[in-house]
């Protein structure tokens, strides 16, 4: 049996993190770009907006799974979750952590399987909040996610 799966990338591509890196808005929901597809099998889905993926004809059901590489922060909470057609999805996978301490997160997520048909926009959000700012006299700070190997998103198509 052959492989079915569509795979992109926040890839590390240069070797300046503000190109490659990606910031993630204070509170907000936000759709992490990829920048690198490494697998669309038989160039099934539309991948032209970097913001989501495009079920092509004949996927009926994915799996999807993906990870992220937060800068370091040890403040506030983390959350990646699957959204199809802009807005969450039953068994669309969710994953929440708070900051850590010391390192980068590396920031796993994983879904149940997701009924699609062709034309279905999945993204991959990402949502922080931070918590080591005065709100009465300071912005609210982004945080990035780091492009490298080990950010990175897509799903296996089951049928």
């Amino acid at each position: 049996m052959t492989y079915r799966g569509v795979w992109v990338q926040r890839a590390a591509l240069t070797d300046d993190p503000s190109i490659d890196d990606f910031p993630i808005p204070n509170n907000a929901n936000a759709a992490l770009p990829f920048n690198r597809i490494v697998r669309n099998w038989n160039d099934g889905c539309d991948l032209s907006n970097p913001l989501q993926i495009v079920i092509g004809p004949g996927i009926h059901l994915i799996a999807p799974r993906g990870q992220v590489v937060w800068k370091h922060n040890t403040s506030g909470l983390r959350q990646s979750v699957f959204w199809k057609n802009g807005w969450f999805v039953d068994m669309g996978g969710c994953t929440n952590m708070t900051g850590v301490q010391c390192t980068t997160s590396d920031h796993p997520c994983i879904s149940g399987p997701i009924e699609v048909c062709e034309g279905d926009r999945i993204q991959f959000i990402q949502k922080q909040v931070r918590l080591d700012f005065n709100p009465e006299t300071e912005e609210p700070p982004f945080l990035d996610v780091l492009g490298g190997t080990g950010t990175w998103w897509g799903f296996d198509i089951l049928e």
